[in-house]
């Protein structure tokens, strides 16, 4: 047996096994269009753009102010007319020590209530 009879025994063995290959793809790409086309669209598809699906994903837990709705309109009667010192000490006279929040949670809890509710400029 000669080397390039060898190397073209390889090659021919190699191309038998790509065609293999290349009918086994067919026959998946056939069974996969035999799927309904509109099965996953629920799923895939649920009306929310990327960003409010991230919103509505975030991690960690609501802040206080947001999960208790008597703690948070407590805090909104007095967001205009007292600083959040004042707010924190409010909170610590008139709630329970579990409902509790900090300054910097009413400040982040503020941004976020002020970017959610502002209204778009017409400009």
């Amino acid at each position: 047996m000669t080397k390039g009879f060898a190397v073209a025994c390889r090659l021919s063995k190699m191309a038998q096994e790509v065609a293999a290959d290349i009918g086994r793809a067919q026959n998946n790409r056939t069974a996969l269009s035999a799927v309904p086309q509109g099965q996953f669209k629920s799923i895939l598809n649920n009306g929310l753009n990327p960003a409010e699906w991230r919103a509505q994903h975030r991690s960690g837990h609501p802040p206080g102010s947001e999960a208790d709705p008597e703690l948070r309109a407590f805090i909104l009667d007095r967001i205009d007319s007292q600083t959040y010192d004042q707010i924190v000490s409010a909170v610590r006279a008139s709630f329970p020590a579990e409902r509790r929040v900090s300054r910097s949670s009413i400040g982040r809890w503020w941004q976020r209530f002020n970017h959610a509710t502002a209204q778009p400029s017409t400009a």
